[in-house]
């Protein structure tokens, strides 16, 4: 149940639609943020370590997610936002190649989806229906979005320890 009010799809709490909440809308807004890359990230980085992903295989995971979830709050524009997220996503994944096995690449990898994601998050929530947040909330919850992803990267690969 606290996936569905948590869904940055389905409640978007940065644009003006969840002014009404104030400051608790801000929170809401910076748990879903972090809830989603918890969720998704904890995922995708897993099957990224044991799998190599098939092209489309993001645009297939953030479009599914999208759809399922703008239909339960009304909000079919963030479709677009799966599409275009997942797109960008894949590409990335492509160009990285087998190189996302290494540590570095992975870690890239780690801060770059999560950070693309809420990019195109934010810019269909700022075209679609504005934001009540400051700017400094708007690109805080990007860039900690990808900060995030970052450090999950330490839950799949963590650092080597010297003896």
């Amino acid at each position: 149940m606290i996936t569905q009010y948590l869904q940055p799809y389905e409640n978007p709490f940065m644009s003006v639609l969840f002014d009404r909440y104030g400051m608790y809308g801000k929170i809401l807004g910076a748990g879903q943020t972090f809830f989603f890359v918890f969720l998704s990230m904890g995922l995708i980085l897993s099957i990224v370590r044991l799998f190599n992903i098939p092209p489309g295989g993001f645009t297939l995971f953030f479009v599914l997610q999208a759809i399922g979830a703008s239909i339960l709050g009304k909000h079919y524009i963030f479709i677009a936002t799966g599409l275009l997220a997942g797109s960008v996503i894949d590409l990335f994944y492509q160009v990285l190649g087998r190189r996302i096995k290494d540590t570095g690449a992975l870690r890239l990898f780690g801060f770059l989806v999560p950070l693309l994601f809420f990019a195109s998050y934010t810019a269909t929530v700022l075209l679609a229906y504005g934001t009540w947040w400051s700017i400094h909330m708007v690109a805080g919850s990007i860039f900690a979005a990808g900060a995030t992803g970052y450090l999950m990267t330490f839950l799949v690969v963590p650092p080597a320890v010297s003896s």
